[in-house]
């Protein structure tokens, strides 16, 4: 349970540095090509995103319960966590792009992407840390 709500937390957080990195970060050269400055006109309050980010939450725990992340032994290393936490991180973050597509808010689908790799770093390093003090 205490992990589940770690794991929210860190989801939570995970959203927020990839609403940072898509509207407010300014990208150096030649990354700015990449990833174009969000004009005034799209820029979107991180407030309007509330909604989603609470579906992501919720569909991206019930996936690591069904995935087993929170019924892995006590000797589990880092790879066995890795697993289930990208494969629920991909498949979730899949669902709540389609959910916003069908919506029909113009809302940049990069953020999403951020949020992946957020998320997956953040849980990941969490999980890493766990196993750690639980070997030491």
């Amino acid at each position: 349970m205490l992990l589940a709500i770690v794991d929210a937390a860190l989801i939570l957080a995970g959203f927020a540095i990839a609403y940072w990195m898509r509207y407010q970060l300014s990208w150096p050269a030649p990354l700015n090509r990449i990833v174009q400055e969000v004009l005034t006109v799209n820029f979107i309050p991180l407030r309007s995103f509330l909604p989603y980010v609470l579906l992501l939450m919720v569909v991206l725990l019930t996936l690591y319960a069904m995935k087993g992340l929170y019924r892995m032994p006590r000797n589990a290393g880092l790879l066995d966590y890795l697993g289930p936490i990208i494969g629920g991180t991909t498949t979730g973050i899949a669902v709540v792009v389609l959910w916003t597509i069908f919506q029909r808010p113009l809302y940049s689908r990069l953020l999403y992407a951020f949020a992946w790799v957020a998320i997956v770093t953040l849980l990941s390093l969490s999980r890493g840390v766990l196993v750690g003090a639980r070997r030491w």
